[in-house]
């Protein structure tokens, strides 16, 4: 792969996009929640074949909701949707008594899978449903028969709730909100953050899960963000993944605090947005500089070079103007990220970078 170098505030978003996994029984009243959070009123809904995504607007965030029957013959699919996810919900119909214990072991299921992703612990929100009913268990029952007070290493909540009724909906939500603004607050402390962007299908996620598992196969369009820790030769790196899609871009700059690096992907085959794909790092750059970040190291990724119809490395840097660069080192890094070819080149140039930039910092705090 080829490669060219240079010689040389807050997290949370006006509305930060972030993705939700809903499961639970049939008929537990998941869809009549969805709607009630979306538009505020009961619908009379039918039984869900296969899943519903929402977006819910609420507090500054844009929620998208995924609901799933983890039973039912899609359920497969929910676990591409919940490798973005950053909370759980889960739904009980706290009338069915005689289906408990399937509760529980969905509940189990789900959870298992979470772990198998190797996720961190999101957090955990249980809507005992169908409150209003006389003979409904009680929310402590139903916590019991779940045996939540097992769970380990877990944020969890149980709510009561009457999705017919609007009641306990948004007590349940608010908590979940806190907890997720908890864990992007810790994650955002770490002092190793670095910003992954480039427009919608030119590769980020493919290059971000390749370098944390050192392969990776399909991926989703990424829906708000993701944030993986990455280790190499010994050092830490927390690279955030932000969507690429139209509208979002103008959002990159609310991920500017403390980032000590910036990776830029650019789809080499996809000649007729590259010019698209200059206008956007030249935006971010100068948002950079404003922001008082102007020394940070910009690794560019010229992405898919396997394609035969790709333009060049060399083709990509002349295309979007890095010579022009001034004041920031930069790199631009062949790559096919499928294969995994070009990635870790990329990176190692990318740590030294960082780590030269880190080593000035304490010199200087030392004078």
């Amino acid at each position: 792969m080829g490669a060219v170098s240079s010689t040389y505030r807050s997290y949370f978003d006006p509305e930060t996009e972030v993705r939700i996994v809903m499961v639970g029984n049939n008929n537990a009243g998941k869809t009549t929640i969805m709607y009630q959070l979306k538009v505020g009123l009961f619908v009379n809904t039918i039984p869900t074949t296969g899943f519903i995504l929402e977006t819910i607007h609420y507090k500054n965030f844009a929620l998208s909701i995924w609901e799933i029957g983890i039973r039912n013959n899609t359920a497969f699919l929910w676990r591409r949707y919940a490798e973005q996810a950053v909370g759980v919900i889960f739904v009980v119909d706290s009338y069915d008594v005689d289906r408990i214990g399937e509760a529980n072991e969905d509940l189990r299921r789900t959870l298992n899978e979470l772990d198998g992703l190797g996720l961190p612990k999101i957090p955990l929100l249980v809507y005992a449903n169908k409150q209003e009913s006389r003979t409904a268990m009680s929310v402590a029952d139903v916590r019991d028969q779940l045996d939540l007070k097992s769970l380990q290493d877990r944020e969890w909540h149980i709510q009561g709730s009457s999705a017919t009724m609007n009641d306990g909906l948004w007590e349940g939500l608010d908590w979940l909100l806190a907890q997720i603004k908890e864990d992007m607050k810790k994650n955002a402390g770490l002092p190793t953050n670095s910003l992954l962007i480039g427009l919608d299908a030119a590769g980020k996620t493919t290059i971000l899960y390749s370098l944390k598992f050192e392969g990776c196969g399909i991926t989703t369009p990424t829906i708000g963000f993701n944030v993986e820790v990455i280790t190499h030769n010994d050092f830490n790196l927390t690279i955030w993944d932000v969507c690429g899609q139209g509208r979002m871009r103008r959002l990159w700059r609310h991920y500017f605090q403390d980032i000590i690096g910036l990776m830029f992907v650019v789809d080499s085959n996809d000649t007729s947005r590259m010019s698209d794909a200059k206008e956007e790092l030249w935006r971010v750059l100068r948002e950079l500089s404003e922001a008082g970040l102007p020394e940070i190291p910009l690794l560019v990724y010229a992405n898919k070079q396997d394609l035969a119809t790709s333009m060049t490395v060399a083709e990509v840097r002349d295309t979007l103007d890095m010579k022009s660069i001034q004041g920031r080192e930069w790199h631009i890094q062949g790559s096919n990220a499928l294969m995994g070819d070009g990635l870790i080149e990329g990176l190692e140039w990318y740590i030294a970078q960082v780590q030269d930039n880190m080593k000035r910092k304490v010199n200087t705090a030392a004078k």
